[in-house]
């Protein structure tokens, strides 16, 4: 849909929820066999149906990887056509204007794969670019990306650090139930499980120290500092 009046604009108001929501639930074989081998390789994801900017089409994204400010789209037939790649080039300009990347993937492709690991998604990404690179354009490597990426954790960490209302631990490991997906998520400290899920380091603290867990944030984030202890939770938040 191309939002060009007051009318159309009052129809995403209306609509944005449940037709994002009906797509969140519409997968495709593809997408549920990546969804399941992103769970087996404990990368914490997003599933996007729904992001909108003002102007332009609806815009849909399969999965998207916090952490590493990485989009992945799985691409069927239907991608093939001159509407869809018009659609495409329109939904990559987005995500780089978000300064975030993005890798694209066949049906075929993910099908045949028994696992996924995050090298191999953000080579291909930068690969991806690469082979799209206009003569003369600026090319955005991996060494750029890593670089840029250590910067940002560097100084959200220095942030947290400031910020947090507790001495932070390092050596703490986080659990993560997230209701939208169905599954736990081990995260190596405090600071990771921020960067993935972009909730406070003061927010998820509280999550993990209260002793009655009745609920958490839009009741859809239940952490704990043990997996047996998030389990504990999801039965008392759910």
């Amino acid at each position: 849909m191309i939002v060009r009046t007051k009318k159309d604009m009052e129809y995403v108001r209306h609509n944005f929820t449940p037709i994002r929501n009906k797509l969140l639930n519409k997968y495709s074989v593809a997408e549920t066999n990546f969804e399941r081998l992103l769970i087996k390789s404990g990368l914490y994801f997003r599933r996007e149906k729904g992001n909108y900017r003002y102007k332009t089409r609806w815009s849909y994204f399969d999965f998207y990887l916090p952490y590493y400010n990485l989009y992945i789209e799985i691409d069927g037939d239907s991608h093939n056509t001159v509407e869809q790649k018009t659609v495409d080039a329109e939904k990559e300009k987005i995500i780089k204007r978000k300064h975030k990347y993005i890798t694209r993937l066949t049906n075929e492709q993910v099908l045949a794969m028994d696992s996924v690991d995050i090298n191999f998604l953000l080579d291909e990404c930068f690969k991806q670019s690469a082979s799209k690179r206009k003569k003369g354009g600026k090319v955005h490597s991996r060494n750029r990306y890593d670089a840029v990426m250590k910067h940002k954790r560097e100084q959200g960490r220095k942030d947290m650090e400031r910020d947090a209302d507790f001495e932070i631990d390092e050596e703490q490991e986080i659990w993560l139930y997230d209701n939208t997906i169905g599954e736990y998520f081990r995260f190596s400290n405090i600071i990771e499980a921020k960067f993935s899920v972009e909730m406070s380091v003061n927010d998820i603290h509280d999550l993990c120290e209260t002793k009655e867990y009745k609920h958490s944030t839009n009741r859809r984030f239940v952490f704990a500092y043990t997996k047996s202890d998030c389990e504990l939770r999801v039965m008392q938040t759910y």
